[in-house]
Order: structure tokens, then sequence, then C-alpha cells
């Protein structure tokens, strides 16, 4: 300063007149470099905001892209696995009822009453009328008394399924209902038993009408204070409908597994099904409202609403942002097969976006700030300099460029930072340029809060991908040495040529609940075994291979008589069954030498045998009840003379109960024709048409059930000679 005082003394001493020219020209130079230096900072900042708010606003929204897709697939497939093995269970108990209706000599009629309030809390079978039925029909009490012997498969089904279906029912066309639950004291109205008609309930015509599995949308319970969703599977024996079964879930249960896999706080989900109508909605108003009477989305709802609504019913998965009841929502839907519908999750724009929003404003309102502080220190410095002279306001002209440049640097370094958030580095380092003590640090403090919480959301990601990763490999493990129990698909069997075998086991999921097996007992007799054990997944394998090595040893043990056999592994797998687990077996022993053919089926698929010259036909056996179900069961041998050149063809419900677009089923008349389109060719090429057919008729759309299928051609040595 004394300095500057001094060399201001010399030029007044020295021109003293130009002192007001050079005044002048010092103010104009300093206005024109505070308009310039002013503009820009200004564009500098408004570039700066334009590009950290574009860059913020890609972020999120790839990031909540992402992310709800990926948690809407996981989410669907959990849904999915879910409720397939729950229908996968009502299919065999459909088979059963066949299996009693249509051999009702093989079932003694069991005693059956009416709900006792003292069962209240505990599992019972609950004989169920319409009002004014005759109670003493003698038919029905015989047919209600053979399905009676289902009661503790139907009790499986229920405990198994545990928190999605609390109920089993099998209704017959005559309005009688057997039912399995443990809330006897429900069917009570003042003291009385109220009536039950299942031919006026929606699940019942349902299932009628489509001829298939049906869900009802969401309703009311008929006995119990709640809300739930009913299915209804039809049972057909010789085309006649002779039964429906029910089970229903409550919809808390929906919302409580959904809401467990929501994101965010405004996050929700629902399902819809194939005609639009909503099964699950949490909202109480608004588009997405659940209603007392079911009703089709796409008609009812906004124009966003309903084409999401509809793109998410083909079946593809997909990404959009809507507006739902005049709120921005960001949506991300997959498809749910079990229902035949798809699963929407949705979470607010506003929630999602609420991070960047504040972000930008604190950096305006720290921008704000800024050009605030520069625009009185710019003042402030050209008011000095209208009192000090020339060198003076060459001095303050330093000094504000001076600290002008300090001041943006950390700002310029930040924006540079930004950018590379923006570009992938998701870590934003507080660091010691950015330690000025005012909005610099309080600006680089948010972004380091926003950082943090972008990268745990980023982790989060990570580790969930990462589990699903390791489930995946820990099944395909476990499905290969499932397939490594099997035996070979084809080729002699310790060198011995009376015979040609080939078999094949593709499961539908990772891992399968088919077997298949055959093996030399001695040197003049074959095994044969086929079977399809219920349930998917590591405990159907298991208990797979537990099945596999007990007719195995008990074969090995003594196979004079095959339904001798099979008692012994019915009473085997029901003492080591561990979870009531049950299976369709086939079992045969073929001498060698005569062709004799002993076999017992255990409510599996008849066979299906080609004389040599001629066509397949269907072998219609005697069945007897599925192993590890009855103790008691009694199980017939069955015989059969194989000449030479003779073929049996076995495979499991995987091949006739293959559904196509329509609902259709392959069923034994296409597997008759696949069989019959060239009965010389090897059997490997026979196999691989029958696969190929249930291929072309699925449309080669994804295999709801295992495919496991044996074959085998006698052909002895003499015959060949």
């Amino acid at each position: 300063m004394k300095r500057t005082n001094g060399l201001l003394k010399r030029v007044l001493k020295i021109v003293i007149v130009s002192m007001a020219a050079i005044t002048i020209l010092t103010i104009v130079v300093i206005s024109v470099l505070f308009h310039r230096m002013q503009s820009i900072h200004i564009d500098a900042e408004d570039a700066k905001q334009r590009l950290v708010s574009e860059r913020t606003e890609e972020s999120t929204i790839k990031l909540a892209e992402e992310g709800l897709m990926k948690t809407v697939v996981w989410a669907s497939d959990k849904v999915d696995d879910e409720f397939w093995i729950l229908e996968h269970d009502y299919l065999v108990l459909g088979e059963q009822v066949k299996d009693v209706l249509g051999n009702p000599d093989h079932y003694k009629p069991l005693p059956v009453e009416e709900p006792k309030l003292e069962n209240q809390g505990k599992y019972s079978l609950q004989l169920l009328y319409p009002e004014g039925f005759d109670k003493n029909n003698t038919d029905m009490k015989m047919t209600m008394g053979r399905l009676a012997n289902l009661a503790p498969m139907m009790e499986e089904i229920v405990r198994g399924n545990e928190g999605y279906t609390f109920d089993c029912y099998i209704s017959i066309p005559g309005g009688a209902t057997l039912a399995m639950d443990n809330m006897s004291a429900g069917k009570y109205e003042d003291g009385i038993i109220r009536p039950y008609d299942c031919r006026t309930r929606p699940w019942y015509k349902g299932a009628i009408e489509s001829g298939k599995i049906y869900f009802s949308a969401p309703t009311h319970s008929y006995f119990y204070d709640l809300e739930e969703i009913v299915f209804g599977v039809p049972v057909y024996l010789d085309g006649e409908l002779v039964a429906v079964l029910e089970g229903a879930t409550e919809t808390g249960v929906l919302k409580r597994k959904l809401s467990e896999r929501n994101i965010g706080e405004s996050g929700f989900s629902i399902i819809v099904n194939k005609r639009g109508e909503l099964l699950y909605s949490p909202r109480k108003d608004g588009e997405l409202a659940m209603k007392e009477e079911p009703y089709d989305v796409r008609k009812s709802a906004g124009g966003e609403v309903s084409d999401l609504v509809g793109n998410a019913l083909e079946q593809n998965t997909g990404f959009c942002e809507i507006t739902l009841d005049g709120e921005r929502y960001y949506a991300a839907y997959a498809p749910l097969e079990s229902f035949g519908g798809a699963q929407i999750m949705f979470i607010s724009a506003e929630e999602l976006e609420a991070p960047s929003r504040q972000l930008i404003a604190d950096m305006e309102s720290i921008s704000d700030d800024l050009s605030d502080s520069f625009l009185n220190l710019a003042i402030s410095t050209a008011l000095i300099m209208l009192v000090m002279l020339t060198g003076l306001a060459l001095t303050s002209q330093i000094i504000v460029v001076s600290r002008l440049r300090r001041a943006m640097e950390p700002l310029n370094y930040m924006a540079e930072k930004v950018r590379g958030l923006a570009g992938g580095d998701s870590v934003f380092e507080m660091e010691d340029v950015f330690r000025t003590g005012d909005e610099v640090e309080l600006l680089a403090g948010t972004f380091k809060d926003y950082s943090e919480r972008n990268r745990a959301y980023l982790h989060e990601i990570v580790d969930m991908t990462s589990e699903r990763e390791r489930t995946m490999a820990e099944m395909t493990a476990a499905a290969q040495i499932q397939m490594a129990m099997l035996p070979q698909k084809t080729g002699p069997i310790y060198d011995i040529d009376e015979f040609e075998i080939y078999g094949e086991m593709i499961p539908a999921k990772e891992i399968g609940g088919d077997l298949y097996d055959y093996f030399l007992i001695d040197d003049d007799h074959l095994a044969i075994v086929i079977g399809d054990v219920s349930g998917k997944g590591i405990p159907a394998s298991l208990f797979m291979a537990l099945v596999k090595n007990t007719v195995q040893s008990q074969l090995m043990y003594d196979s004079t008589d095959v339904g001798k056999v099979m008692e012994r592994v019915n009473r085997i797998l029901i003492r080591e069954s561990v979870r009531s687990m049950f299976v369709t077996l086939w079992v045969g022993v073929l001498h060698l030498n005569n062709g004799d053919l002993r076999f017992v089926n255990a409510g599996h698929c008849f066979a299906a045998i080609c004389k040599k010259g001629g066509t397949f036909t269907i072998k219609n056996d005697e069945h007897g009840p599925i192993a590890g179900v009855f103790d008691k069961a009694e199980y017939k041998q069955n015989n059969l003379k194989h000449q030479p050149g003779d073929i049996l063809y076995l495979y499991t419900d995987g091949v006739t109960e293959t559904h196509n677009e329509t609902g259709e089923m392959f069923g034994t008349r296409g597997l008759l024709d696949a069989l019959n389109e060239n009965t010389t060719a090897s059997l490997e090429e026979l196999d691989k048409r029958v696969r190929s057919r249930v291929r072309e008729f699925a449309n080669d759309s994804e295999a709801f059930d295992d495919l496991t299928t044996v074959c085998i051609r006698y052909k002895p040595k003499e015959a060949e000679q």
C-alpha cells in the first residue's frame, strides 16, 4: 500500500492534469472488464448447471431402468416358481381323482362327516352340501367316501404349500364338496352349518368354461372374513367332467410377498391376468384400484396405463415412464406364466429423481450465492478504484483477477469430477482443494453424499446379482449330479444283445423330478424303471435318488413278484420320506429268453406297445395307487408276452400333457401319431421324433414338465438266426 501511495504521489506530481483522464480511462476499463467477467461467469455457471443436470438425469433414468428390470424379472420368477409347484400338485391330485372314479372297486369308501366345531385349528376332511341337497343319496355317499381316500394327499398339498393355499376342495357336478382345511368353525353361522353350492362359485364356472386351471379375480371369501384369489382345476374322465379341484390364496399373502420385493418407499407391484383383470393391487382408488367386481384395466384406465398393461400381457419384458393418477412413475414389467398374466412394478419418479433434483437445487443455490458474492466484490473494488489513481486501479484489477481465478479453480475441478461421476466413476472424494469453508465446500459435500448413496445402491444390485448367480451355479451342479445318476442313453448292457434300449430325461427346470433306470438283475432278467416325483428342484432330485436306489435294491433282493416288490418300495418310501413326497412308477422285469414281461403300474402313464410289423397302441394295464402315499396299498402284477421285434415305449406325463398356445394337450393321440410315422426306425430316431413332435406342438414354448422316455426292442438271438 505504501508503494502504491508513493507511486500515486509521483504520478500526481508529474501529471496532475492527466489524472482525470487516467481515472476516467480506469473507470471505463474496469467497467468493461467487470461486464465481461460477469458475462463469462454467468455463461460458465449456466453451462455447468446444464451439464450436471443432463448427466444426472441420464444416470438416474439408466439406473432406474436397470434396477427395476432386474428386480421385476427376479420377483416374477419367484412368484412363478412358487405357484408352479402348487399347480403341479393339483394336477397330480386330479390324476388321482380320475383313478379313484375310474376304478371305484379299488378304493374302499371311508366315512366323511360334516364340519365339526371341535376340529377348529386341526386339519380335517369335511363334507359340504348345497341347500336342499339329499344327504342320504347312496351314490353320492359312495363317491365321496371313495374320494376320502385322498385326504392324506389333500392335507399334504395344503401343508406343503402353506402361505399359497389354505384349503383344498374336491367338488363333483352333483354339488357335494370334500373340503380339507383347519377352519371348521368358519363353516358355521349362528350355530348352523352354512350350505355351500360349489356350482355357483366363479372358480367352478371359470374352470369349466376354460377347460383348464382358472384363477378368479380377488373376492371376499364365502366362509371367512378375508379377501382371496381362488383357482379351479377341472378333472375330466373319458371326456366327461367328473370333478373340479379348488385352492385359495389369501390376497394378504401376495401383498406381503410382493411388498418384500419392491424398491423404495413409493414402490409397489400389481398382478394382472390374461384378461387384463387385476388379481392384486395395493391401491385403494385411482386407475389401478381394486374393486368388488373384476374389470379390464385396459378399458377403464387412462391411455398410458392401458397401453402399459397391454404391452405387459404380450409376455414381453419392458420399461417405460407413465403418468398414473396425475403423478409420474417409472414402470417395469415381466410375464407371470403361472397366472397367464404379468407382474408390473412401479416407483415414483419424484422419489427416484429426488436426490438429483436436490443436487441441482443445491448447485443453483450455491451458484447464486457465488454470483452475488462476485458482484458485491466487483462493485466494492470499482468504488475503491474511483478514489484511487491509475496505479491503484491496476493493482485492484490484478487482485480481482487473482481472486476470481482462485475462486473458479475448485469449481472447475469439481465440474471435471462430476463429469467423471456421470461417465461411470461412482465415487466422489472430498479433497483438500474443496475445503474452502464456504459454498464450494458445501457443494462438494453434497456431491460426496450423493455418490456414496449411489455406490451403496449399485453394491446392493451387485450383491443381488451375485446371489442369483451363486444359486444358479449350485442348481447347475445339482443337475449334473442328477444326470450322472441315470444310466447311459443307449447301447448294450454287459454285452448282452437280446434287446435294444434307449432312454433320456430332459428336465423342464434346472433340476427335474423324473427318473428312469434299466439294469440286469441276473443273466436272464432285465429290470426297467420309469417314474415322476412330485415337485421340482433339489428336494425332488434327492427323493428321485432315494426312489431309484430303493427300487433297484428291492428288485435285486427278490423280483419274483413285481407287485410285492412295489409294496415293499411303497412302505420304504413312506418311512424314509421327510416331506411326504410321492411318485408315480412303472416297474417291469423282462425275461430275456422267452420275452415274458412282468410289470406293475403305480399311478403312472400307460405304456405304448408295438407288435412286430404292426403299429403302436396303448396298453391299458391295471393301475395301482401312487407310491409314497398309502402305507397299506396293494399292487397287482401285470403280464405281457413279448415276441421278437416287439417294441415297448414308456414315458412320463410331460409328453402327453404338453400344452400349445390354445391350451390343447398333446395327448396320447399325438404320441401314437408320432410313434407310428415309422415303426421300423432305430429306437433313438423313434424317440427323437416323438420329442420333435412335442416341441412343434408347443411351438417351442418353455416346457412346464420334465420329458422322460424309455423304449425297448426285444430281439432274442434265436429270432435273429
